[in-house]
């Protein structure tokens, strides 16, 4: 953050009379605080419904001890690491069939058909 400690007469330069302000809006914080204060959290909770715990294989992570989480979230991210290079291959493997089919239209022009471009 750059402090100019002659603010004051830079912004008078420009016709800004510090002196003469008042405050009209409020900041983040005050907007924030504000929110916070007049938030109903029931409405964002399940208040008054009975939830079903949600455990077994493939629910749920691994315990944490401590200082595992590190180690927990690089043994999930390996377990989809398979499924997510797939996936992005897929994706791959389609935009590079598009861009051949464009490139061949534009060299070999196809008259009359739906490659013309």
């Amino acid at each position: 953050m750059v402090k100019d400690p002659h603010l004051v007469k830079h912004l008078a330069h420009f016709g800004i009379k510090v002196a003469d302000m008042e405050k009209t809006d409020k900041s983040m914080a005050e907007l924030e605080i504000d929110l916070n204060q007049n938030m109903e959290f029931s409405a964002i909770t399940e208040a008054g419904s009975k939830l079903e715990p949600a455990y077994g294989r493939g629910l749920t992570g691994m315990e944490n001890l401590g200082n595992t989480c590190y180690m927990n979230s690089i043994m999930q991210v390996r377990k989809c690491y398979n499924l997510a290079c797939s996936f992005f291959l897929k994706v791959l493997q389609f935009s590079l069939q598009i861009s051949f089919y464009l490139v061949a239209c534009k060299v070999f022009p196809f008259e009359g058909t739906l490659f013309n471009i």
